[in-house]
């Protein structure tokens, strides 16, 4: 791995070097040889020839206007051996500065081609990679300048890379469980069509239905998922009344509730949250869908809202609890990870609730805590917010 700087320097330093071996050569010619000596001579030639190349009206002017003997001449098409005095010495001069300043150019630009040329290389391997492929770039022979631009863009594909695993995952492990709920709605309905006894039948229908909404359910919520899998969008939250929304929700499970013969106790005090608000609807609703399938027969089911402190801060929070069978400590932690079900739990459902309610603490910087619920039943899930700064 070469720096381009260096590369840089070290032609600098070249072409400052065979300038100042062409100076020393030169004084020594002076030192040794006087002032008649070969490199005074070429280039006071060189002088002349340069003045003979430019028109001659300019020429003339130019040797009219010097000092000094030459001036007296009739111009350099008459005399072209003389020495044509201080204009030619400045052309020369000109010419020789020009001369360095494109060996110099050249030379820097040699250096930023090599340089550059492992850039053409990686980019003609970009080109032609699949679109699914997100193995590394190698750095070999890249410039130091660029090497923290390639770590970074292998650091994205492998971010990239994650993302489609994960993806790949969450498709592989969605057909399967939307598998068996679809094979049970078949099953169901070729069941109730050959079902002569009309009770019988209706049972079987009242079968189908449930699957149904259990088949629903899940759909939702893998749509849900997908959602949030194209990650958040800060930019586009707003504060809400965390009280307000909970009443909302709670609305739209209150059908349900009173089917199940569950109380919904609503315990909320003030306070905002920062928010991506159907990001959190769906956390509310899965929290609270939870607690109502889990819970116990004419259970209860609280959701609170209020403010915590820590140290100086007060983080909002949002909170829902049961008084069910509850939930071992050892599998608490697990309970989070997607398509997981708790060992011997009598409620049916599909592992992903609360996957989502983590996926979208996470992204809102929440923190969760788990633990027993109601009268030391069932289960308490408190998500805890970043603290909303005061408006002024």
């Amino acid at each position: 791995m070469t720096s381009i700087k260096r590369r840089l320097w070290t032609s600098l330093a070249a072409a400052t070097l065979l300038i100042w071996c062409i100076f020393f050569a030169m004084l020594a010619a002076y030192w040794q040889q006087g002032r008649d000596n070969p490199w005074k001579n070429g280039l006071a030639e060189l002088g002349d020839h340069l003045l003979l190349a430019l028109p001659d009206a300019f020429a003339n002017a130019l040797v009219a206007a010097a000092p000094g003997p030459a001036a007296s001449g009739a111009g350099p098409s008459a005399q072209p051996a003389v020495n044509t005095g201080e204009p030619g010495n400045i052309l020369t001069a000109l010419a020789l500065n020009t001369l360095q300043l494109l060996a110099i150019g050249f030379l820097l630009g040699g250096s930023v081609v090599v340089s550059l040329r492992p850039l053409k290389r990686l980019s003609a391997e970009v080109a032609g990679r699949l679109p699914s492929e997100t193995t590394p770039i190698p750095q070999d022979d890249v410039p130091s300048e660029i090497a923290p631009l390639i770590g970074a863009f292998n650091t994205l594909l492998a971010r990239v890379d994650h993302a489609l695993r994960s993806e790949r995952d969450f498709i592989a492990q969605a057909a399967h469980e939307l598998r068996t709920p679809m094979s049970a709605l078949h099953t169901y309905a070729e069941a109730a069509l050959m079902q002569q006894d009309p009770v019988a039948r209706d049972a079987l229908l009242r079968q189908l239905i449930a699957a149904c909404l259990r088949t629903s359910r899940l759909a939702d919520q893998l749509l849900d998922q997908a959602r949030l899998e194209a990650g958040p969008q800060p930019g586009q939250w707003v504060e809400v009344d965390a009280p307000q929304l909970v009443r909302h929700l709670l609305g739209e499970f209150s059908v349900q509730a009173n089917l199940q013969l569950i109380s919904l106790y609503p315990r909320l005090s003030p306070c905002r949250i920062r928010c991506d608000v159907d990001a959190i609807g769906i956390l509310l609703r899965n929290l609270v869908d939870n607690a109502m399938r889990h819970g116990g027969v004419q259970g209860i089911v609280e959701v609170s809202t209020g403010y915590q402190g820590r140290g100086e801060a007060l983080q909002p929070y949002l909170e829902v609890l049961d008084d069910g069978p509850g939930i071992a400590e050892s599998e608490r932690s697990r309970v989070f990870e997607r398509f997981y079900r708790t060992p011997g739990t009598a409620a049916q459902g599909s592992g992903i609730g609360l996957s989502l309610v983590a996926t979208i603490a996470a992204q809102h910087g929440a923190e969760i805590t788990c633990g027993a619920g109601a009268n030391g039943r069932g289960v308490r899930v408190r998500v805890v917010f970043p603290a909303v700064p005061a408006r002024s």
